[in-house]
């Protein structure tokens, strides 16, 4: 059953959010996770791409957008283990997802584990409320972490 954790950020700031979510990208990297990043459209999706290129000197997370992975077989493990994306991502991603999205993604339940990622926002707030109350509902394990900074 996939864990569900509910990262609730001090900011309301939309990039705030996004850079929140590369450093989870880049922890989980760096633990052998295989990340699928989910967001809402192909813009949110090509921002993120672009943040993750600014980490720092010291971090380098290799990524693609969804659609655009080689499909062979022999495609170096490496380049695909982040994806980011508005759709379903292919089968061989199902370890980690880190939601950026406003609604519940309808495959989420084939990850392991599940971050989503609240703002201060009111509007974030109340879309977080409705994913929270979906999958206490469907009886997920929920985990709330209130971030400071």
């Amino acid at each position: 059953m996939t864990r569900i954790d509910f990262y609730v950020l001090a900011d309301s700031d939309h990039i705030a959010k996004f850079r929140f979510a590369c450093r989870l990208v880049d922890k989980a990297y760096r633990q052998g996770h295989r990340v699928f990043v989910y967001v809402d459209d192909e813009a949110d999706a090509n921002h993120f791409d672009k943040l993750l290129w600014t980490l720092g000197d010291d971090s380098f997370v290799p990524h693609t957008l969804g659609g655009a992975h080689p499909t062979s077989p022999d495609r170096a493990q490496d380049q695909t283990r982040v994806l980011i994306g508005h759709q379903e991502p292919d089968a061989d991603h199902d370890d980690v997802m880190i939601s950026l999205s406003r609604d519940v993604a309808p495959f989420f339940g084939r990850f392991k584990r599940l971050a989503e990622l609240v703002g201060t926002a009111a509007q974030d707030k109340t879309s977080a409320r409705e994913r929270f109350r979906h999958y206490r509902e469907c009886g997920y394990p929920l985990q709330t972490h209130n971030l400071d900074t």
